[in-house]
Order: C-alpha cells, then structure tokens, then sequence
C-alpha cells in the first residue's frame, strides 16, 4: 500500500481535526503491509454529517492509499506538486 500523507491529513482537516476533538482518519495499513480485496485501508471519524460528507467526496477525488501488487513498481517516483499551494497549507501549532 502507498499512502499520500497530504491526503490522508487533508481528509482529516476536512472531517473536522484538530478543531473536533471527534474528528480524524484512523489508519488500518501502513507502506509495505500485504491488503486483500475487501480489507479497510482507513476509518474516517467526524463529529458531524456534513464534515464527513466533504470528507467522503474529497476521497472519491483523490488517491489517498494506492493498492499495488508485491514487487511491482510503484506509480509515483516523486511529488510534483503539493496538494494545496503552500501559501494555502495551514500552519498546525
């Protein structure tokens, strides 16, 4: 499995972190581990419905974990290009 890490907090933000103390993506695989059809790659938390649905439709958007088969090579080498413009990225104190 490949995780995009920008995603992955991305969803989190959108479900309501670090505001909702409720609010936050629960991973269930990390890089490497072996995944079967079926099996849950992440659980998203939210304290509220419509926080959660920004957060859903923002997956359906995106790749936020890439299943690929063992040993093959993987699909992204390197990032081009950030998520959100830097300017953009809140700053987490």
């Amino acid at each position: 499995a490949w995780i995009n890490n920008a995603a992955v907090a991305m969803v989190a933000r959108l479900a309501g972190a670090p505001r909702d103390k409720g609010a936050g993506v629960e991973l269930h695989v990390k890089l490497g581990d072996p995944v079967r059809e079926g099996d849950p790659l992440f659980t998203v938390y939210s304290e509220h419905s419509a926080k959660l649905q920004a957060a859903e439709e923002f997956i359906a958007s995106t790749t936020v974990v890439q299943v690929s088969r063992p040993g093959s090579e993987m699909l992204m080498k390197s990032v081009v290009e950030p998520l959100l413009p830097v300017e953009q990225a809140p700053a987490e104190r």
